[in-house]
């Protein structure tokens, strides 16, 4: 097979057909831009581009997904309830939505709703409630793909605050 025709498709190459190259020689290896769109399966096709009744397809469907990861709070700091402090993650992919959330215990029971369904930005100011105290971790995730997430890689420390009444 001299040449070949590449095509990846999310719908079992159904109706949703992506062709990623017509024919190209076929030299045994092809590096691909990953789209960004999301898919939640994805099969990619390789035939002979003189006859596309010749052809393979991956044997089991994979995901595209987008990718979140915080720019912040990668070492331990302490912060004062009550204060703004401003949340930031990186996004590849289009992620319009996220879920914010953080947690005293690792997100195993402790689990405190921040937002969510935000408009991502890449960014929320966050007034850190005056009730919290401990040490707490931050979650991001894809409100489309619970499995597109990330966690603080440090804790934030809370601290309180006192005033002195006279």
């Amino acid at each position: 097979v001299p040449s070949v025709r590449l095509g990846y498709s999310s719908d079992g190459f159904q109706k949703n057909i992506v062709w990623m190259d017509e024919e190209i020689p076929n030299a045994g290896v092809y590096e691909w831009e990953v789209p960004d769109t999301i898919y939640r399966t994805v099969s990619i096709r390789i035939a002979d581009a003189r006859d596309p009744s010749v052809f393979s397809e991956t044997l089991a469907p994979f995901k595209i997904c987008g990718t979140l990861s915080w720019t912040f709070l990668d070492q331990p700091e302490s912060w004062t309830s009550g204060a703004e402090q401003v949340l930031q993650w990186k996004t590849g992919g289009t992620i319009p939505l996220v879920r914010l959330e953080y947690s005293q215990d690792e997100f195993q029971n402790d689990v405190h709703l921040i937002h969510e369904a935000y408009a991502n930005q890449g960014q929320y100011s966050w007034k850190v409630p005056q009730d919290l105290g401990g040490e707490i971790l931050f979650r991001v995730t894809d409100v489309r793909d619970s499995e597109v997430r990330d966690v603080t890689l440090a804790r934030a420390k809370i601290l309180g605050t006192l005033q002195i009444l006279t």
